[in-house]
């Protein structure tokens, strides 16, 4: 009788046993119960509405860029067209004063007064040719080859204006014996210089010419230079 109360009592003790260690089973399989921090964040992740992508910058206008350009452009070739105008207008000048001087000089009508405007004139081709160094032409067709013709044509005129003033001094001494100063070295000196002069003017004319119809500005004459 003993014997059997004893096996009924460890029956009983290893079923309560097991039925412990399931409960603990049961705890640990069961899922975590969510934080109410992340539920909120769940749900208002789901209500938010979609973001929609930023609008694109609208794109330029090929051609009314290209317009802008050509208009910058032209406003520059403008500004240094005037800008060589200006200096060639006095190059016109002292060529006034050569041909007055020389024909002052050669008729002994003025041989002081001669000399005077020769000497001017030679002021004029040196103030040009030093304006012309930073003569600025790169924006106007054939700019470079526009500018080295007008420094090739003052600087020879330069020269001739150089060689008539000595001709000029010597010419008050020659018309004491004629009417008519002699035409000696300084004077042939002179002419061999205006004729290289002459050449670079014409080469001048030539570069000049579609600038002028490009620009407006206005055009110059061989003899003008």
């Amino acid at each position: 009788m003993i014997g059997l109360v004893a096996a009924a009592v460890t029956v009983v003790v290893v079923g309560a046993i097991a039925v412990i260690g399931l409960g603990r089973d049961d705890e640990s399989v069961a899922p975590a119960a969510s934080s109410p921090r992340s539920s909120s964040r769940s749900s208002a992740s789901a209500s938010s509405p979609p973001v929609e992508p930023s609008a694109t910058m609208p794109t330029e206008d090929p051609e009314a860029a290209a317009e802008e350009a050509a208009a910058k452009k032209l406003a520059q070739q403008k500004k240094q067209a005037k800008s060589l105008v200006k200096v060639i207008k006095q190059s016109e000048k002292a060529r006034g004063k050569v041909r007055e001087g020389v024909q002052l000089v050669s008729s002994c009508e003025d041989t002081v007064r001669g000399a005077a405007l020769l000497r001017e004139a030679v002021g004029i081709r040196a103030a040009v040719l030093s304006q012309l160094v930073d003569a600025e032409a790169g924006a106007l067709p054939d700019g470079k080859k526009i500018v080295t013709a007008l420094k090739d044509a003052q600087s020879e005129s330069l020269r001739a204006d150089q060689s008539y003033v000595r001709w000029a001094d010597n010419g008050y001494w020659n018309c004491w014996e004629s009417a008519t100063a002699y035409q000696d070295s300084d004077y042939q000196a002179g002419a061999d210089a205006s004729v290289q002069a002459q050449a670079a003017k014409k080469r001048f004319v030539k570069y000049w010419k579609p600038v002028v119809e490009l620009t407006g500005v206005r055009t110059f004459t061989v003899d003008q230079v």
